[in-house]
């Protein structure tokens, strides 16, 4: 339309393109970065990116008593479900709660409680939330749409991006339901690193140490020469032979 082109960058440093309308403050590309991942420049967390930080929860669990922790999960995941069914009047809420039930109706309580700890573990400091909602909703195919790549002839998936508030309202949801679980883990995760330190502290020491010398015998004392193997197989001492 005549007269809504705008002169104004974007408002992400470095970035340089116009803002996508007079009333936007990013371009287009960062809006959808902004939205994807909450930083135009942040790269978005993926499965192949939590997979260790999985397996170090799991194993963190099954140290401790499992089955105590996995009853936990199911009273986290059955609240969070009655949670997700308040009603709403606000768009966002409504297409955060949708989502999210989803998520926990297909999934296992443990398998989402591992997924909440692995990110915690990753410890994406700035976009925590944005990658928490991410992991969270990529248990389900439902995240996830298909369209067809004309230049490479077969589907392509692409992540069906949110509202900004609706991801807030999401990770508020997460954080406050799982925030014991987590608290556990990184309670477990801290204790064996400073295990791992304090073995180490010792291996070194151990390893700087040097042997002490022996006192020498006292005069007139017999000395006794190095062991060596008789003829029958058995350890025998030489002694020098006085003349």
């Amino acid at each position: 339309m005549k007269g809504s082109h705008s002169t104004r960058t974007c408002a992400t440093p470095r970035c340089g393109r116009p803002v996508r309308s007079v009333f936007a403050a990013y371009c287009t590309r960062c809006r959808r970065a902004n939205q994807r991942t909450g930083a135009a420049f942040q790269k978005a967390v993926r499965k192949s990116d939590l997979k260790p930080f999985v397996t170090r929860a799991k194993k963190l669990v099954k140290l401790r008593n499992a089955e105590r922790i996995e009853a936990g999960l199911r009273t986290i995941h059955a609240a969070l479900l009655a949670a997700t069914e308040q009603e709403s009047s606000n768009r966002y809420v409504i297409k955060a709660s949708d989502e999210i039930a989803k998520v926990l109706k297909e999934t296992a309580p443990l398998a989402c409680g591992l997924t909440i700890a692995a990110v915690a573990l990753l410890q994406a400091h700035k976009t925590f939330d944005f990658a928490l909602v991410r992991a969270f909703r990529a248990q389900s195919s439902l995240a996830f749409g298909s369209a067809w790549d004309h230049e490479e002839q077969r589907a392509r998936l692409y992540y069906r991006v949110w509202p900004e508030r609706s991801t807030a309202y999401a990770a508020m949801l997460l954080k406050e339901f799982y925030a014991p679980f987590v608290a556990a883990i990184l309670t477990e995760d801290s204790k064996e690193a400073l295990q791992a330190v304090s073995a180490r502290a010792a291996f070194n020491e151990g390893f700087k140490e040097k042997k002490t010398v022996a006192e020498k015998a006292p005069r007139g004392a017999p000395r006794k020469g190095p062991l060596v193997v008789s003829p029958l197989g058995t350890p025998a001492q030489t002694r020098r032979s006085t003349t």
